[in-house]
């Protein structure tokens, strides 16, 4: 039996076989390695690859958003401009306005002194037509005494 036993005993014996089979053995180990580093390489390009798509689409995303914003702020400048030129146009209509108003309280004034002048004329007016009604009168006595005595005289 010690004879069968020799022969293998023999062949784990010998360094060459040893060195072999660490080197067999680190070769497996490595092929593990290899394939395990493989593999989370792989898993590690696809989370990146699906990092990268994500991150595009937030790109265009956001690109999207931007260029509503800038449309935004372009309709709000546009806006602003608009409300500036408005505030323009209500100064100005103001400003006219009130000259309208200083122009109708001149004319009101000059109105009620034309009313006043006009009734003074009125009354001068009047008075004068007394005075000429009166003078006819005092003309037609006249007349009539003129008439009278040119009678008696002729009479």
């Amino acid at each position: 039996m010690t004879g069968t036993n020799k022969p293998s005993t023999t062949f784990l014996g010998d360094n060459r076989v040893k060195v072999l089979l660490v080197i067999a053995l680190i070769a497996v180990v490595w092929a593990v390695v290899a394939h395990i580093i493989a593999d989370s390489r792989e898993d590690t390009m696809e989370a990146l690859e699906a990092r990268l798509a994500e991150t595009e689409r937030e790109h265009q995303l956001i690109q999207a958003q931007m260029s509503e914003v800038e449309a935004a702020e372009l309709d709000l400048a546009t806006l602003q401009q608009r409300m500036s030129d408005l505030e323009v146009e209500q100064s100005e209509a103001e400003a006219e306005l009130a000259s309208t108003r200083a122009d109708i309280a001149n004319a009101e004034q000059e109105l009620t002194a034309l009313r006043g002048e006009r009734e003074t004329r009125e009354e001068e007016i009047e008075t004068l037509n007394e005075q000429i009604d009166e003078r006819q009168n005092r003309l037609e006595e006249l007349n009539e005494t003129y008439a009278e005595v040119k009678e008696e005289r002729r009479g």
